[in-house]
């Protein structure tokens, strides 16, 4: 029986709904809240009235969509929303918009063809606020400014669909109409008293007319149901979202469903519920609004849902002095990751980097967190490891610099506190993996030492032995017999050298020769005479040109 009931008061509401206008002209019914007053087509007039009488001393807010037609003509004429006392048939034709004869009637006039003549009519389409039929604009009964009916162009017969506000306060007695959103017109008026002689009770309409030129011109009763969420609202699984309604209708809302796509029950009682998506994803809202003339309209919107992230990183062995690199691990099911926080203790300011590198100065141990955040401004947990940061080698030296004599070599001077050693690159020394190897590279070559211990972590140590062309070329024999031939050791010939500190032993040892700043001018003398044929060692300091200093050793036979 209940649903027989609805049922009967659902068709005793369509009833009402088609019995409460009356049609008049050319106008036409073209949907449920939408009126046809004229077609594209000269001399037309048509008028369409609420059959309900509504009270001026009642404040009132009307909103309505109003279509004016495609510029592609000059227009004509325009349409006119009125109050009027006098009944349900009136309306005219012609350049008045459907407007002239009706008196007394209020009118907001949106006049889109300018008449040459006697109405004043300026060139962009224009509104006011016009009484008793006179669309004159520069009679008394025009009781407002003049101006562009749109407050961003002079042409309102673009195709498109518009929002016609129209206020009434019954208190301050102003009525007010905005287009679009932006107030155009006002005035401070008693309608009562000063145009219906203190009759509160009119009817409401629209009337609209063509003349030699024309478009099609019609209203709607407005009904944009619409909902939005504030900037901030966090599109979470598991959150509550907040939808708020910012419906526009003419008359207000008899009824509201809300059908949030996830399968949950419509919500046929909230004004702007809130909701919890339970899963992540793409969900198309769909909010449908019965209006109190019993018209119905539906507005649909996506909105992504989604997942929270879990926060997770890697890294390597972390050793103190040495910068260490964190890797971003962190997944989302449904979104994508947006920003990245990092704590890493004491000392250090947050970061928000994906993969932040970092230096901790000393072996300890510190607790390291990371939360993330997705695009919707979804929050994952923090994930919080305890990290471990190893002691570095120390007193890690690859000694000295050194310079030798092309052919020649040297012992590097490295040194450590323990571990294993690994000198690189490992051409021209006698083994890599100790401290102290001999080095007779065949060009300057810059050796590292890396030591490596037990935790693993790595300290590194450089030097550059610089290898020298044949600045001199000490001879390995020489004849001092007198003869005229070879009897000195001639050490260098040309003037890369600055200077020559030369030693020479036999083979006990024993120093045999010594000068400060050699002149190639050994006679194979020791202490005034002739030393014995055989072969010596000798050890030559040389300081270039440059002031580099470097040493080469061999050997030197004398024969006399």
């Amino acid at each position: 029986m209940r649903k027989l009931f609805l049922f009967i008061c659902f068709l005793f509401t369509i009833q009402l709904l088609f019995a409460q206008y009356t049609i008049n002209g050319n106008a036409y019914r073209t949907s449920c809240n939408c009126h046809t007053l004229t077609d594209s087509a000269t001399f037309l007039s048509g008028s369409v009235w609420n059959n309900n009488r509504i009270d001026l001393t009642t404040s009132f807010d009307y909103s309505f969509i109003v279509y004016l037609g495609c510029g592609n003509q000059p227009g004509a004429d325009g349409i006119a929303f009125m109050l009027q006392p006098i009944s349900t048939s009136v309306g005219g034709s012609g350049g008045s918009m459907g407007v002239g004869g009706i008196n007394p009637s209020v009118a907001v006039t949106l006049d889109t063809y300018q008449n040459i003549g006697g109405d004043n009519d300026p060139t962009f389409d224009h509104i006011a606020i016009q009484l008793n039929g006179d669309v004159t604009h520069n009679s008394a009964n025009t009781i407002s400014a003049t101006v562009p009916v749109s407050a961003t162009s002079d042409n309102v017969e673009d195709c498109k669909e518009h929002i016609l506000r129209v206020n009434w306060n019954a208190t301050t007695k102003i009525i007010t109409v905005y287009f679009d959103g932006q107030q155009r017109v006002n005035a401070n008026y008693d309608l009562v008293q000063n145009v219906f002689n203190g009759n509160p009770s009119v009817y409401w309409g629209f009337t609209g007319a063509t003349g030699g030129e024309f478009n099609v011109q019609r209203f709607c009763t407005a009904l944009l149901p619409k909902y939005f969420i504030l900037p901030n609202q966090k599109n979470c699984v598991n959150s509550s979202i907040q939808f708020f309604d910012s419906t526009i209708t003419f008359g207000g809302v008899f009824k509201r469903y809300w059908d949030f796509g996830d399968g949950s029950p419509i919500d046929s009682v909230s004004l702007n519920p809130s909701h919890v998506f339970t899963a992540p994803g793409n969900y198309v809202v769909r909010y449908r609004v019965i209006a109190q003339d019993g018209c119905e309209s539906v507005y649909t919107s996506n909105i992504s849902i989604s997942d929270n992230p879990d926060a997770d990183f890697s890294f390597p062995v972390i050793c103190s002095g040495t910068p260490v690199t964190f890797t971003d691990q962190s997944t989302i099911q449904f979104g994508q990751i947006d920003e990245w926080n990092w704590s890493f203790g004491t000392g250090f300011t947050l970061i928000n980097e994906q993969n932040p590198t970092i230096e901790f100065p000393t072996a300890e141990t510190r607790e390291i967190s990371l939360w993330v955040t997705s695009v919707d401004g979804c929050v994952s947990d923090t994930q919080r490891v305890r990290i471990t940061i190893n002691p570095s080698p120390s007193n890690v030296s690859a000694g000295p610099s050194q310079s030798i004599f092309i052919g020649g070599g040297v012992i590097l001077q490295g040194s450590a506190s323990g571990g294993t050693y690994v000198w690189t690159p490992p051409s021209g020394l006698s083994n890599p993996t100790i401290l102290n190897p001999f080095a007779n590279p065949s060009q300057t070559t810059i050796y590292t030492l890396t030591v490596e211990n037990s935790y693993g972590c790595k300290a590194s140590d450089s030097l550059v032995v610089d290898v020298y062309a044949p600045c001199l070329d000490p001879a390995k024999i020489f004849t001092p017999n007198n003869d005229g031939f070879f009897d000195k050791w001639v050490v260098f010939e040309n003037t890369c050298v600055r200077e020559v500190e030369a030693f020479v032993y036999n083979r006990w040892g024993g120093q045999v020769y010594y000068s400060r700043n050699y002149k190639n001018n050994w006679d194979g003398n020791y202490n005034g005479n002739p030393l014995p044929d055989a072969t010596y060692y000798y050890v030559l300091n040389v300081t270039d040109i440059t002031g580099k200093k470097f040493t080469t050793k061999g050997n030197v036979t004398i024969k006399r």
